[in-house]
This record gives structure tokens, sequence and C-alpha cells, in this order.
């Protein structure tokens, strides 16, 4: 952006507080953070995030027995090889 120089702001671990995690899907699944399904092709990682957007939609059971926070759900889906 123009003349400005480039920054970058670094923060240091040691000095950041933790917080209390809310579960989506107790110890699974984080609610409100960034959940990446990650592995080989052909493993199901798409079938497993539509899976678990649909059991969010309804308020459905976990396979674990838990039930599902109902709510609004996004899922989106990034091929390795895709050029932005």
């Amino acid at each position: 952006h123009g003349d400005e120089p480039a920054t970058l702001e670094v923060t240091t671990l040691s000095i950041v507080q933790p917080e209390d995690v809310e579960w989506m899907w107790k110890r699974r699944i984080p609610l409100s953070k960034l959940t990446l399904l990650a592995g080989d092709p052909g493993l199901g990682k798409s079938t497993a995030a539509i899976d678990i957007a649909a059991r969010c939609t309804v308020g459905g059971p976990w396979p674990d027995g838990g039930a599902a926070l109902r709510d609004r759900t996004s899922w989106g889906n990034l091929a390795s090889g895709v050029r932005l």
C-alpha cells in the first residue's frame, strides 16, 4: 500500500492467557474455532464434514451419544493443487 513499509506484529505465547474452550462436539470440535479435516484423498473427509454440518443443522446425535448443538453451519472445501 503505497510507500508504507510492511510490518509484522509478534506476540510471545508466554504472555497469552489460556481460555476455557466451549465445545461443539465435546473434546473433538471446538465451538467458533477453525477446524480442519486433513488427510489423504479418499478417506472421507468431505463426507465427514457434511455429516457434521447435518447433525448441527438439526441438533442430531453425535456418534458417541452426545447431542449436537443446533445451529447454522457453513462448509468449505479446497482441494490441494487449486490455485487461488
